[in-house]
């Protein structure tokens, strides 16, 4: 028989137990509801979705990616007319096929994974065809690839069978690398993570004024990205130790000169010209918001994108340089009562933009083709006030109340319009600036910088926008922020039919994207531009 003692250990050691299995499970059952309720996946699960759901889903959408890679084969085959159209559509399908396997489920994508080697060469194929004149695409090279899909096919269909019993064991609970990232992503969504995280970060702000591992704070209440001060700090980019970056685990071609240089060559071959315009960071005319001690003064002092414009133009590329009249327009900062740049934020002031597009548009007129069919358009400019919460702040991460430090900023903004008068002239319609693809001689390739005020608050007021107003003609562009390096000269070569009637590329980058620009600095190919006829 138990003793009293004993028995009170006993009912200790069970209730010990309860709480602590309680405490276990409590937390990831309480994040499962909070994402039910938000209908967001529900995270604990995603080890068995991935290990028997995902591998099924991804090998049922491969094998539809096939019949539709085959139908279209087959109907280009069969129909010479369409066969281009055909074609591109068998294109989009293999690289479908190719982002299912080669991303085997939310964690993990493996390159190496048994079938992506056989569809990156039918993607090869197919782009050859794509780009191949019509007398090019024969029957024959058509069937070779419709007899590689095939037997590709075949090989798929007979290995997957079994995916889920591989996928236990290769790819989720035996793969380190898929609990690493899957305990990280836990981590970073917890419901107790986004409790405490703020609050620490608040606390640290407050005891140390440190805004975060993205921001550095200047004086006054400015802030900088920390790329901004990095870019200027670091080597030049044109130092031969700094050629590559490694990307994804991938040395990455980080030569910007040489990608310039390729990339304005190939426009050359098409009659268009390129003109470069690098913009410069808050901190290279703001030195002095960032320490006492700096000082604006000669523009090689601060920044090396000064050299860098030098080794453009000796490479016969056409540049303008922004750095010089900026620093003479920061002149007038206390005329005007107001900065070239936000002072929580990475971007530019209208003031800054206005003189950018002024800067470029004289460029633009030297130029022999100008004054050559020129679509004069009227445009007339509206003053408004918007508010804008600078980007760094929410880098940050810190809603800090009573902070003048983070308090949105009041900007004053011009909106260009294009003004049309009825045919009798007694009334004048207007209407926002936008991007004319058709009529436009010119297509702009930007950032951020091209983005801010033009596509968003408050529309239409951007150095895009400005610049077709110095020009009085429509422009065109293609915007992606921090992908000026790299991103948007592979969304033109995807749109390249956009270049067709153009007489100039302008490509606006930001300075500190020539070292930490997305995906570097590789070079990209277009595909060779058919002149449009003139009518």
């Amino acid at each position: 028989m138990q003793s009293g003692k004993d028995k009170v250990k006993r009912k200790s050691a069970v209730i010990f137990t309860w709480l602590f299995l309680a405490a276990l499970f409590s937390v990831p059952v309480v994040q499962a509801v909070l994402e039910l309720s938000r209908k967001e996946r529900i995270q604990v699960l995603d080890i068995f979705h991935d290990t028997f759901i995902g591998s099924l889903e991804n090998r049922k959408s491969v094998l539809q990616n096939f019949d539709n890679l085959k139908t279209n084969l087959v109907k280009g085959k069969e129909n010479r007319d369409s066969e281009p159209e055909h074609v591109e559509e068998a294109l989009a399908a293999a690289e479908e096929i190719k982002r299912r396997i080669e991303n085997v489920n939310l964690y993990i994508s493996d390159d190496s994974v048994s079938g992506a080697v056989e569809i990156n060469s039918v993607i090869n194929k197919l782009k050859q065809l794509v780009e191949a004149d019509e007398e090019e695409r024969t029957e024959e090279k058509l069937q070779d690839v419709i007899n590689e899909v095939s037997g590709m096919e075949k090989n798929i269909r007979k290995r997957d069978f079994f995916a889920p019993i591989r996928h236990f064991f290769s790819y989720t609970v035996f793969n380190s690398r898929y609990l690493r990232k899957y305990e990280k992503e836990i981590e970073e969504k917890s419901f107790a993570a986004e409790i405490m995280r703020p609050a620490v970060r608040h606390l640290w702000y407050r005891i140390t004024g440190d805004a975060g591992e993205k921001v550095v704070m200047g004086r006054d209440g400015w802030m900088f990205y920390k790329q901004d001060v990095d870019y200027l700090c670091m080597p030049a980019v044109t130092d031969k130790r700094f050629r590559t970056q490694v990307t994804k685990g991938k040395a990455v071609p980080d030569d910007p000169v040489r990608a310039v240089v390729f990339f304005r060559d190939q426009l050359k071959e098409s009659g268009i010209d390129l003109l470069l315009v690098i913009v410069p960071g808050k901190p290279s005319i703001y030195p002095d918001m960032i320490h006492g001690d700096a000082r604006p003064g000669s523009v090689s002092e601060i920044s090396h994108s000064y050299k860098l414009l030098k080794r453009f133009q000796e490479n016969g590329i056409a540049t303008v340089d922004l750095f010089t009249p900026f620093i003479e327009e920061r002149k007038n900062d206390s005329l005007y009562g107001e900065y070239l740049y936000l002072k929580k934020d990475t971007h530019w002031n209208t003031r800054a933009l206005r003189t950018a597009a002024r800067e470029v548009a004289a460029r633009v007129r030297e130029m022999p083709w100008y004054g050559e069919n020129h679509t004069g358009m009227n445009y007339v400019l509206d003053s408004l006030y918007v508010m804008r919460k600078g980007d760094i702040g929410e880098m940050s991460g810190l809603k800090v109340s009573r902070s003048t430090v983070f308090e949105p900023e009041r900007i004053l903004c011009y909106q260009v319009y294009a003004a049309n008068q009825s045919k009798d002239g007694s009334s004048e319609k207007r209407t926002l600036y936008r991007d004319d693809f058709r009529r436009s001689r010119i297509i702009i390739l930007g950032d951020s910088f091209s983005r801010i005020y033009q596509t968003d608050q408050p529309r239409a007021a951007g150095w895009i926008a400005h610049l077709a107003n110095e020009l009085s003609e429509p422009l065109s562009s293609i915007v992606n922020d921090g992908g000026a390096s790299a991103i948007v000269r592979q969304i033109l070569s995807k749109r390249v039919s956009v270049l067709e009637g153009k007489k100039l590329v302008v490509w606006q980058i930001v300075e500190r994207d020539f070292r930490f620009g997305d995906q570097g600095w590789p070079d990209v190919v277009l595909k060779p531009i058919k002149e449009r006829e003139n009518p």
